[in-house]
């Protein structure tokens, strides 16, 4: 079996290899088609698109109300976009992914998700290989939880949720490189 292990945080860091063939693998495009989509649902969202709404679960509306880019929802009034949601659709892509996750990452114990376990996965998943598939096995429950949420965001794919397999996107494997942090104040915490 193909692994490379790795030390953080003195435990081992293992990024399983290619299982053989997938009867179900995806391609680079696929795979940046979906990441987009995914993505651009959970914009669309924010904005009021009703077509996105249908597309976008709670886990998602959460980290956005957390994060302060769209408001709580009550009884006579649903959520809505605020002004920190419009700045945060004006900066990169890569800024929006990256906050996005660390503000998901601000819930993760309210979750009961092992926040060393999450960054641990983030760090696997950029550091994989776009269009290559890698094995659940060794993920611990946390990183399957959280990386059923990552499905949910684009950064990663998975066909099942019951899937041995899974694909990171371009979402994930990009997530901290080439970074721009903004030169305003925006998007402050």
């Amino acid at each position: 079996e193909n692994v490379t292990v790795w030390r953080v945080s003195g435990s081992p860091w293992t990024i399983p290899g290619h299982h053989g063939d997938d009867k179900h693998s995806r391609d680079v495009q696929f795979l940046n088609t979906y990441a987009d989509e995914q993505w651009e649902n959970i914009l669309n969202f924010m904005v009021g698109n009703t077509n996105s709404s249908t597309f976008v679960r709670s886990d998602v509306l959460q980290v956005l109300q957390h994060a302060g880019l769209m408001s709580e929802s009550s009884s006579t009034h649903p959520a809505f976009i605020t002004t920190l949601g419009f700045q945060f659709l004006l900066m990169n892509r890569t800024f929006q992914v990256w906050y996005f996750v660390m503000q998901y990452l601000k819930t993760a114990q309210a979750r009961e998700l092992d926040l060393i376990d999450c960054l641990n996965l983030i760090f696997q998943l950029n550091f994989s290989t776009l269009g290559m598939d890698y094995s659940v096995r060794g993920l611990t429950q946390t990183q399957v939880q959280f990386m059923q949420h990552l499905c949910q965001f684009g950064l990663v794919y998975q066909r099942k949720k019951s899937s041995k397999r899974y694909y990171p996107t371009k979402l994930s494997i990009n997530l901290t490189s080439g970074m721009i942090m903004p030169t305003k104040k925006l998007l402050h915490d």
